[in-house]
């Protein structure tokens, strides 16, 4: 599906019973807008409830304070985790560590092939 530039225009047509019509209309009166604008300011409304419903996580206060509960006293890392920040420590001290371009490794996968392939 092709994105539209914010110049473009997607007409939206509804077709509704005349009593809906009416209400619609009655209410667009009141507003002192156009059908038209009503419509679409109410559909927007309806759509960003929608959105934002979806898109919030609620919790209870009991999950609350059980998060604030483990920000305030994070577990202590074990074993494997100290030990890889020790390594990830040592290659940066040591210079080894460093971010790698695409071509970089690339080049390193075609000499991994090179040596494998002897």
């Amino acid at each position: 599906m092709a994105m539209n530039s914010m110049a473009d225009n997607i007409r939206i047509t509804a077709q509704v019973s005349d009593p809906m019509a009416e209400k619609l209309q009655a209410a667009a009166d009141l507003t002192g807008v156009s059908l038209d604008d009503f419509v679409i300011q109410a559909a927007l409304e309806k759509a960003g409830a929608i959105i934002d419903r979806e898109e919030t996580i609620w919790y209870s206060r009991e999950d609350a304070e059980w998060l604030i509960g483990l920000l305030d006293s994070p577990a202590q890392p074990n074993a494997k985790l100290s030990q890889a920040f020790e390594r990830y420590k040592n290659k940066v001290n040591d210079g080894s560590l460093r971010e790698d371009t695409e071509g970089d490794a690339q080049d390193r996968k075609f000499q991994q092939r090179q040596r494998h392939s002897r």
